[in-house]
């Protein structure tokens, strides 16, 4: 009985063939892209993403400022220790707030 009802289940799986399970067989170069060989065709799977985005956050999530012209133009400043963004750097006087209002 346990058989039957094997080969029954096996057989209601649906049939897909392997060339479309797989988009291609090939790599991706350090842009996340390649060139198809039958049709030429250069195309990308990842979108491309800029080294640190303009926002301040890092590619990780942490929100990583340069200086503190870069926190302002961003949005941020009076940076509190604890704080995202906040770094000894950035805080001159060591008081715990980095980039301070002037």
């Amino acid at each position: 009985m346990r058989k039957l009802l094997f080969v029954c289940c096996c057989l209601s799986l649906p049939v897909v063939p392997q060339h479309d399970l797989a988009a291609h067989p090939g790599g991706l170069d350090a842009k996340g892209c390649h060139t198809n060989r039958k049709t030429g065709d250069y195309h990308c799977h990842q979108p491309r993403r800029a080294a640190r985005p303009a926002s301040g956050r890092s590619l990780d999530g942490r929100v990583y400022f340069p200086n503190c012209t870069a926190a302002r133009e961003a949005g941020f400043s009076n940076i509190r220790r604890g704080e995202p963004g906040y770094r000894q750097d950035l805080d001159r006087d060591n008081d715990g707030i980095a980039c301070e209002s002037r």
